[in-house]
């Protein structure tokens, strides 16, 4: 494995990571927030479910915008979607507006995981494909707990935990802006259809995160 090679593994990990947090904490905060609102049950699963649609609605589009700006613009954009949202919560405390606004962050978690999953199986070498994942999957699953504790410690009654969340999503997307080798658009032809439908048959847990 190149060093350029490497240096693109890692910047996919860590915007994933910095997604993985802010989804983890988007989770509790959005849902207890709707409860003290006095949301009905039903409206919140209506609510969670527009994350689901919006990354359904999102994923035609991916391989269209990784084949015309590459992995790294395009993961930079979902992360400041998502930075774009946790703004939007405080700001703007209503039902109708935060479903606008947890769409456009399931859109902007999209993009991230499904560029960051192509980068990693295309960039990482075949002998060592199991460790890369297995180290892309355990700081998902670390980062996402990392959420939680956020919420649990500052509250989620208060604008601290969006900006905390903002403030996450924007780091990842400034690591992915950092100039270096190893960063470069992925191949035009990785982001085909075709071989996202490869990378989902070959990885489905990894391709399915972003329904989550």
């Amino acid at each position: 494995m190149t060093g350029a090679s490497l240096r693109t593994l890692v910047a996919a990990i860590v915007a994933a990571g910095a997604a993985g947090a802010t989804l983890g904490l988007a989770f509790p905060l959005l849902a207890l927030n709707l409860d003290d609102w006095g949301v009905s049950e039903a409206a919140i699963g209506l609510f969670t479910l527009s994350a689901a649609l919006s990354t359904l609605a999102m994923t035609p589009f991916a391989a269209p915008l990784l084949r015309r700006f590459g992995a790294r613009p395009v993961m930079a954009a979902g992360l400041l979607a998502v930075v774009g949202a946790f703004v939007g919560y405080p700001l703007a405390p209503d039902y109708g507006v935060w479903m606008g606004l947890r769409g456009l962050a399931g859109a902007g978690f999209t993009l991230v995981f499904v560029a960051s999953e192509a980068l990693i199986l295309h960039h990482a070498p075949v002998a060592r494909r199991g460790l890369v994942v297995g180290v892309y999957a355990s700081t998902i699953a670390g980062s996402m707990a990392v959420g939680g504790v956020v919420v649990r410690q500052l509250g989620h009654t208060g604008p601290e935990a969006c900006w905390v969340g903002a403030a996450l999503a924007a780091a990842g997307a400034l690591a992915l802006a950092l100039p270096g080798p190893g960063l470069a658009p992925s191949d035009a032809a990785e982001a085909r259809p075709q071989a996202l439908f490869g990378r989902i048959w070959a990885a489905p847990l990894l391709m399915a995160a972003p329904l989550t």
